[in-house]
């Protein structure tokens, strides 16, 4: 320690304030290393109560917020996307789960799979964010539903429909509408669903009605990347696939439907599961190019012509840092934010991963059915979303328009090919 420091603290403060600036130095150091790392998974405490100021954090970050809770033995988990939150504010998010009238709810719907649960909310939850549940037994159905219980007739409603993935066990993933009044899961099967079945058999008759068709369906089913037709939500589409999902690849996909991993490529880290570590930055290469599209002229939308750059190269591929843990999306939001470029994106819970929608203002669909976004690293394009990518020292990102369900870049898939 500095002499002249020594001197002051020994003649010219008391006992009880040399603590107190102890004290204050070691909060200020405890601060500077909890800046220096970001955890987005929070344990829902047995109030349920999130303070805004929480919320508050993850819409000016935008980054991601997890939150897990258990009750009955029954685990669930929140998750919110910061550019989803309006108004942050204090939330509850308790779920407790019972069985008060399922056997009721049981006959009534013809079923034998149904969880009954409440929410602890005084009202809706701001952010429209997915909520889990994640069930202790796999269901023997195709997908999953939410019912609300209508006190003045007695009747279940539905609500929603849920996705229901049974690896190992049930878990449901659903965006809730209403929070007031008991709620229900419910197990739909073939044997007591026909809109299963007529989606189904509308699914292959259009999967078989021509060669083009029928290679888009399995492109889309095999490809769990930035690449995703709009033209049916995930949910819808898992739904229609059910039996062929269970068929040939439920051994052989993850819990998020992702095929298998080519041999010596990096397996997909979860956000949830991520902590980002401030203190550690690496760098690797970006760019973004929109160039197919100057070939395919007459298949794009003619009010886009203004944001069209005349290369077709929205960045140049540039040098960018990153944190440990950070993944592919997170540097393109962030890289796109400071360059002030638009970037639109959605998250879906069935896959765990951000969609891209649009760059620079440029849209999936904005040159024919079969464009969007695609994005690879190191030449190769993973079969899974750019928020599960964890980036390491040197990768080289690249973004790429397609216009041809991957044909004109390089990737497209037909079963496993080019994974």
């Amino acid at each position: 320690m500095n002499e002249n420091l020594r001197y002051f603290l020994k003649h010219n403060l008391s006992r009880w304030y040399v603590i107190l600036l102890i004290v204050l130095m070691i909060s200020l150091l405890s601060g500077c290393f909890e800046k220096g790392t970001v955890q987005r998974t929070n344990q829902i405490p047995s109030d349920g109560g999130i303070s805004h100021k929480v919320f508050k954090n993850i819409k000016a970050t935008k980054d991601i917020g997890i939150f897990n809770g258990n009750s009955n033995g029954i685990t669930y988990q929140w998750m919110f996307l910061g550019s989803g939150i309006d108004k942050p504010k204090d939330e509850n998010l308790l779920v407790t789960f019972s069985n008060a009238k399922t056997t009721e709810i049981k006959k009534q719907l013809g079923t034998e799979y149904v969880q009954e649960f409440s929410f602890s909310s005084n009202g809706v939850v701001s952010g429209k964010p997915s909520l889990s549940i994640y069930l202790n037994t796999p269901w023997n159905a195709n997908s999953a539903e939410v019912y609300q219980y209508d006190e003045a007739d007695g009747t279940a409603k539905l609500v929603s429909e849920a996705t229901l993935e049974n690896s190992p066990n049930g878990t449901i993933t659903f965006i809730p509408k209403k929070y007031k009044g008991l709620f229900y899961i419910v197990g739909v099967s073939k044997k007591n669903s026909v809109e299963a079945t007529n989606n189904q058999t509308a699914t292959n008759n259009e999967a078989a009605s021509t060669a083009e068709s029928s290679q888009e369906n399995q492109a889309s089913s095999a490809k769990q990347d930035d690449y995703l037709s709009k033209e049916k939500k995930p949910a819808e589409k898992a739904k229609e696939n059910g039996s062929k999902s269970s068929t040939s690849n439920s051994n052989q996909q993850d819990k998020y439907l992702t095929n298998p991993i080519p041999e010596g490529k990096p397996k997909p880290t979860e956000p949830e599961n991520t902590t980002v570590n401030k203190g550690k930055k690496y760098t690797a290469t970006l760019s973004i190019r929109s160039d197919t599209i100057l070939k395919n002229m007459d298949k794009f939308n003619k009010d886009k012509l203004s944001v069209l750059p005349k290369d077709g190269v929205i960045m140049k591929t540039r040098r960018v840092q990153f944190y440990e843990g950070e993944s592919v999306f997170d540097v393109l939001k962030r890289e796109t934010m400071a360059s002030k470029i638009h970037m639109e994106m959605e998250f879906y819970p069935i896959y765990n991963s951000a969609y891209i929608e649009g760059i620079n203002n440029i849209y999936e669909f904005d040159c024919g059915e079969l464009s969007g976004w695609m994005y690879k690293v190191n030449g190769w394009f993973p079969n899974y979303g750019s928020s599960r990518y964890k980036l390491k020292n040197g990768d080289v990102i690249e973004w790429v328009y397609t216009c041809d369900l991957g044909r004109d870049v390089g990737g497209y898939v037909e079963g496993v090919k080019n994974q």
